[in-house]
């Protein structure tokens, strides 16, 4: 299962300026620097690390593992981001394959009249309760901030009426 979430933080104007910055069109253009979070198991994340690292530079990204249905997991990960990036600016949640990734389909693709009843759970634990969750810890950490900050939830995978690519 793959679990993730992508918090930024930066120093340059933010999105409410005359000029936002290019985080909305790339958001791996330095000097943003990225904690990337995602999957129950740390050698995915650390595999993402690697490869982001040798693109951005070590000392913009960071990682840890996370899963988005835990409560703890998620607080730890607050305490992560602050601890290395001291301020977030910008926390997006979404259910996207192809995004930041807290999204789950149950590893089934077949139709809903034929999903299990744990399948169903499973969605909705990592895909509702999980972005609850992660919403919830980010307004606490950002009612906390001088600035405030952002938080996107995107949607993605299936949203638009296809189905979930394999």
């Amino acid at each position: 299962m793959a679990i993730a979430m992508v918090a930024f933080s930066h120093s340059s104007p933010s999105l409410s300026s005359p000029n936002p910055p290019p985080l909305i069109r790339d958001p791996m253009v330095p000097p943003y620097n990225v904690l990337i979070t995602g999957s129950t198991k740390a050698e995915r994340v650390e595999s993402a690390l690697q490869d982001l690292r040798g693109e951005f530079g070590e000392q913009h990204v960071w990682g840890t593992k996370c899963d988005v249905r835990q409560g703890d997991d998620v607080k730890n990960l607050v305490a992560f981001a602050k601890e290395k990036l001291k301020y977030i600016d910008i926390w997006t949640v979404t259910s996207s394959s192809k995004i930041n990734n807290a999204g789950s389909n149950a590893y089934s693709y077949k139709p809903l009249s034929e999903a299990s009843d744990e399948d169903l759970i499973e969605v909705v634990t990592t895909n509702t309760l999980g972005l609850m969750i992660c919403c919830r810890e980010a307004i606490k950490m950002m009612l906390d901030q001088p600035r405030g900050g952002h938080i996107f939830n995107i949607d993605g995978a299936g949203s638009d009426g296809r189905p979930t690519p394999r």
